[in-house]
């Protein structure tokens, strides 16, 4: 008698099992997955299917499940070490899963590196001995956006918005993001404005993302560019309120109609940390070609050619940051980080000035100089160049010899100063980079503008220009 009701107790039991494994997964062990918001402790809001990824640690083999509403996340796994990598919102409709150069398995969006759902995630390792509970809090890796503008004109077509840098795909496992992109947002007209609606990216971890908006007119596109200073956070959402402020006048771009030029007021967390800035960013579009002068070339040596001739007046295309400040620096200021070189005045309370960075290299190729300007910031300022040749010219005339007070003003504030001598041979000039690492110039004796050589490295001194207005 005894025995039969332990028999009936441990079927009793048995039938009331939070587990159920199949015949065919024999040999298995149950991990029960269970996700929560993290603070309540409740279930959130999910997007089904619920995709969970399992990764073999010991032989890197992948396989995955999916959930729909109403089912247990249940996985029956045999014993080792997985990453369990759980994802809400892995729809087909706006994801694919693929491989990356390292044939790992990655999530990417499907059009445009844009979503117009969200996506969480959760990870874990995961030692597979016995029967688990897995408590899990799915968080956003995306980041969402939004775009309203107004006042747009009529004449306007078509409005596409790009967001660089962002990342094309993410690892299944969490780990690492893929290579930098672009997000490319279409707006459409919706009665008086134009909007985007919400939109979904993965965010990059770089410390600048830069917007551009697009607008299409029957002839021609005009942009307006604008850097958000602090990076871009998975889980937050952005919202941008743009108006169109145009005004009549001579085109910029010099395609003749002369009709709606002006700029953009975005609203937005655009800010220069411990500045005390705020900052709204415009890229100026003009004209005028740089002239390429006929000089000989740098030999592996470093030997100069002649001087180029006169210089060129004509205006070079830079892109232009506008800042909002409390005050105008002056000319041989130190500013922030920031040099300020050469200014010119706008109205009383704007300026358009040209800074130099604190720092420079004395030993690089004339190969190496775009790519290592395209990496450098200083206190979360991108966007750097080197001296055109015609800044060249004038900076030559600035600096005088040594004779100025530059190297005196930058000693004095740790930035480095600019040298006659190569560091690495006395006997030669210091030749520094300019027009875009085609050309070089010197700041001692007879100015010599001459081609860069494959071999020779040369200094390269950062510079960027930059609007300045008062807030």
């Amino acid at each position: 008698m005894f025995y039969r009701f332990l028999i009936l107790i441990l079927f009793f039991l048995s039938s009331c099992s939070r587990y159920k494994i199949e015949d065919n997964n024999a040999g298995n062990i149950p991990i029960r997955i269970n996700l929560s918001d993290g603070s309540s402790g409740e279930k959130p809001e999910l997007i089904y299917p619920i995709s969970i990824y399992y990764v073999n640690q010991k032989n890197l083999s992948v396989d995955n499940k999916n959930f729909n509403k109403g089912e247990s996340l249940i996985l029956n796994l045999p014993e080792g070490e997985f990453s369990i990598n759980v994802f809400d919102g892995l729809t087909k409709e706006r994801f694919n899963i693929g491989s990356n150069f390292e044939q790992k398995q990655v999530i990417q969006m499907k059009e445009n590196n844009i979503s117009t759902s969200p996506l969480m995630a959760a990870h874990t390792m995961l030692e597979v001995k016995k029967t688990t509970d897995l408590n899990l809090i799915p968080v956003y890796i995306v980041t969402s956006v939004e775009f309203e503008l107004d006042n747009i004109p009529e004449e306007v077509s078509k409005i596409l918005i790009n967001i660089s840098p962002v990342y094309k795909s993410y690892d299944i496992e969490g780990k690492s993001y893929g290579e930098s992109s672009v997000a490319n947002i279409e707006c459409t007209k919706n009665v008086e404005k134009w909007t985007s609606g919400v939109r979904y990216l993965f965010p990059s971890s770089a410390t600048n993302t830069k917007i551009t908006i697009n607008m299409d007119f029957d002839n021609k596109t005009k942009s307006y560019s604008y850097t958000l200073k602090n990076r871009m956070e998975c889980g937050k959402p952005y919202k941008f309120n743009g108006k169109f402020n145009g005004s009549d006048g001579e085109d910029s771009e010099g395609s003749g109609d002369g009709e709606h030029n002006g700029d953009f007021e975005l609203d937005g967390d655009f800010c220069i940390s411990g500045w005390d800035m705020e900052e709204e960013i415009s890229l100026d579009f003009g004209n005028g070609d740089i002239d390429d002068g006929s000089n000989g070339e740098d030999g592996e040596n470093g030997g100069n050619g002649e001087d180029s001739g006169d210089e060129g007046d004509n205006e070079e295309n830079v892109d232009i940051e506008t800042f909002y400040v409390n005050e105008i620096p002056s000319v041989n200021d130190v500013f922030g980080p920031l040099f300020i070189w050469k200014s010119k005045e706008v109205s009383s309370k704007e300026a358009v000035v040209t800074v130099i960075s604190p720092h420079q290299w004395p030993d690089k190729l004339a190969s190496e100089a775009m790519k290592t300007l395209k990496s450098y910031s200083v206190d979360d300022i991108s966007g750097w160049r080197m001296f055109t040749e015609s800044e060249a010219r004038e900076f030559f005339r600035d600096f005088d010899g040594g004779k100025s007070e530059i190297n005196t003003i930058l000693y004095e504030n740790g930035f480095d100063i600019f040298y006659s001598e190569d560091i690495y041979d006395k006997e030669k000039k210091a030749r520094y980079l300019c027009d875009d690492a085609t050309k070089t110039f010197n700041l001692y004796g007879k100015l010599r503008i001459t081609k860069t050589g494959e071999k020779t490295k040369y200094y390269l001194r950062p510079i960027k220009t930059m609007r300045l207005i008062i807030k």
